[in-house]
């Protein structure tokens, strides 16, 4: 849009008013702005950002610390003078900036920096790190053919604000939960051990997040070929309390309980001979009916039938069996558009003897495409959303197809929620705007996920180096040393230079697309929660994404794949902090998107299978089944199997994928 205006208005300053205007000397035009980089660092010591210039009309920007400052300007035809002063910016004392753009170009800036402290300096505007210099032509044809967002310092001010605000609206209704529910606290209050980063095991990374060293399962790998160890990044406690604050927001809303309802009443009368007579077991309202009902009645009414089906019909459902459906791949290349298989590297391990995917034939087991690898990236909301469309559209239209993760995470964070530093999503949010956007999902080789194994990020200067270091091939082009590693381009339009980060084209995509998503997770009703994700599981035959803590139970499971120590999530100790206490409670190690892809009971374990715990509730006695997105050689070959009640106590959302198209 702002180029669009910018457009508009030279050319009415081109074309005048008339034969009237002709008659007088044309007033020259001031230039437009831009966005240029101070080579030599910042300007202002202390102030790291202030090595970027940023300028609108007589309004300049300073990096992003000092206040916009309106500056005296001088206009003729050969170049726009501005004259602008700072008496401070934060904490640091300013200066006064002389900065001269040639006309009628527009593109060059040097200037003339007198601090209040300090040596002169003189310098030379040039491009922002990283970012490439295009003509106007190919510059308008790239944002034609690809999402876009800005990439000026006003723009990521704005989408600064932004997400702080959010983040502040999602720490305080989650404070605002626990004060409500003290007996919770401990669940909802992501925390890492000091004693976990004291020895090297997490290390803390870009934005909060966390590099968490993990153990390979040794019983699938060669020692001699595959690492012991390898590094992940699990979400910070801003992306943490994205989802439980996501959860909190959204499962009591109506729209999300009369979706729920009208799941278990659409499938009651689908299958009305099997299942027809709940509706009358249940005095079950018609939906019409239900959808005069308060809220608060609903959520009842919901987790009166959940509770039903978990103890009376998900029992009864008879044992799982069966081979590969018709056009099952026999390889992971062979599923559709694999491409080069970026989103899949890492050595490839076979599954284990007594693991529930060589023992246990799930109803959903053969429509799961091939395990992922989300690399040394925060990515894995955009893995578990994507392995839950992929396993949507196998069983919907028996095709088994590879979507991009690059390309949905670009999306959220360059798109709907703007930032270049810092990783992690809420996984409810992006499935809403997917949906509300119409987001048509691109096949993987149309964008190969990049997992930047050599990436490093550093908190001060908010940046990432060395993400794009061995991303070869086309896709290479775009990439970046951000989150969302969009192309970064400039160009210069009349008096402008317009600088975006781009993702490329991927014309109709692949056509699929999400119609809609249920929240399941009741955070003050744990076993409410389980069951309905139970249901959606076992009896509907659906994906669903969990939003979970990972504490070291997670990371490690026993040499099968499954998760044998089941305690609670500790609540915060008197420094603040959260301190394990052995046998009795744990802390996490970040936060973690799955998708759960089955259920397996005890009494379906093969012999000499851990049995999950049983005593307390009718609600316990068995694992859900887990596809992950660390690669082949993690737990059960990517699969890991967590106990019901481990569920219950480290899960912070649960979302169920209702459609596609």
């Amino acid at each position: 849009m702002r180029l669009r205006v910018a457009v508009v208005a030279m050319v009415v300053l081109a074309l005048g008013a008339g034969p009237a205007a002709a008659k007088k000397k044309a007033k020259p035009t001031p230039c437009g702005g831009g966005t240029w980089a101070l080579p030599g660092g910042p300007l202002i010591a202390g102030v790291p950002d202030s090595d970027t210039i940023s300028i609108s009309g007589p309004q300049v920007w300073l990096g992003t610390t000092c206040a916009v400052a309106s500056a005296r300007r001088q206009v003729s035809r050969k170049k726009t003078i501005l004259r602008v002063r700072w008496k401070t910016c934060g904490t640091a004392k300013g200066g006064k900036l002389l900065l001269e753009l040639a006309a009628p170009a527009c593109d060059t800036l040097r200037g003339v920096f007198t601090p209040r402290k300090g040596k002169v300096r003189r310098f030379r505007g040039g491009l922002l790190p990283g970012f490439t210099l295009v003509d106007p032509a190919t510059g308008q044809a790239l944002l034609a053919g690809g999402e876009h967002h800005a990439a000026d310092i006003q723009t990521q001010e704005m989408d600064a604000g932004t997400a702080e605000q959010l983040a502040m609206d999602d720490e305080s209704l989650v404070q605002q939960f626990i004060a409500q529910n003290p007996d919770m606290a401990g669940h909802y209050t992501p925390g890492v051990d000091p004693a976990d980063i004291d020895s090297g095991v997490v290390t803390p990374t870009d934005d909060g997040n966390y590099l968490v060293k993990i153990d390979l399962n040794q019983a699938l790998v060669t020692r001699a070929l595959v690492p012991a160890v390898q590094n992940v990044l699990t979400l910070g406690r801003r992306a943490q309390l994205a989802l439980i604050a996501n959860a909190l927001r959204i499962f009591p809303t109506m729209d999300n309980q009369t979706g729920q309802y009208d799941s278990f009443y659409d499938f009651f009368t689908a299958n009305s001979q099997q299942y027809g007579f709940i509706i009358d077991r249940l005095s079950l309202p018609s939906k019409d009916q239900a959808h005069q009902m308060p809220a608060s009645d609903l959520i009842t009414l919901n987790s009166n039938i959940a509770k039903y089906l978990q103890q009376n019909i998900i029992p009864q459902l008879p044992p799982p069996g069966g081979t590969p459906p018709p056009g099952y791949p026999a390889s992971c290349n062979l599923e559709e558009h694999a491409g080069d298989l970026e989103d899949q590297t890492g050595p490839s391990c076979s599954h284990t003897t007594l693991g529930a995917y060589k023992n246990y034939n799930w109803p959903q087991k053969f429509y799961q495409t091939c395990v992922k690898n989300q690399g040394s990236r925060g990515t894995c909301v955009a893995f578990g959303i994507e392995a839950a469309m992929e396993a949507a559209i196998a069983k919907k239209y028996n095709r088994w197809v590879n979507l991009s993760e690059q390309h949905l995470y670009f999306m959220a964070k360059a798109i709907w929620w703007p930032s270049t530093y810092g990783d992690g999503l809420g996984t409810h949010g992006v499935w809403q705007r997917m949906i509300a956007e119409h987001y048509v999902h691109p096949f993987e080789d149309q964008w190969e996920y990049n997992p930047s194994y050599s990436r490093t990020a550093d908190d001060t200067t908010q940046t990432y180096t060395h993400s794009c270091t061995g991303y070869i091939g086309p896709e290479q082009f775009y990439c970046s040393d951000t989150n969302h590693q969009g192309y970064p381009v400039c160009f210069d339009f009349l008096f402008f230079r317009y600088c975006y980060y781009l993702a490329p084209p991927v014309g109709g995509a692949s056509g699929f697309q999400a119609v809609s998503e249920t929240e399941l997770w009741d955070s003050s009703n744990v076993d409410n929660s389980l069951a309905l994700i139970l249901w959606a599981v076992a009896l509907f035959g659906k994906p669903v994404v969990l939003g979970i803590a990972v504490p070291p139970s997670f990371d490690n499971p026993d040499a099968n794949g499954y998760v044998t120590t089941v305690l609670p999530h500790c609540a915060n100790g008197s420094d603040g902090k959260c301190h394990t206490n052995p046998g009795v409670c744990e802390c996490d190690r970040g936060g973690h998107a799955v998708e759960v892809v089955g259920w397996v009971d005890n009494g379906s374990l093969p012999p000499g299978a851990p049995l999950a715990p049983t005593n307390v509730s009718s609600l316990d006695g068995g694992y859900l089944i887990i596809k992950n997105s660390w690669g082949k050689c993690f737990a059960d070959a990517g699969y890991i199997y967590l106990p019901y009640r481990w569920v219950k106590n480290m899960t912070y959302s649960a979302t169920v994928l209702g459609d596609i198209n």
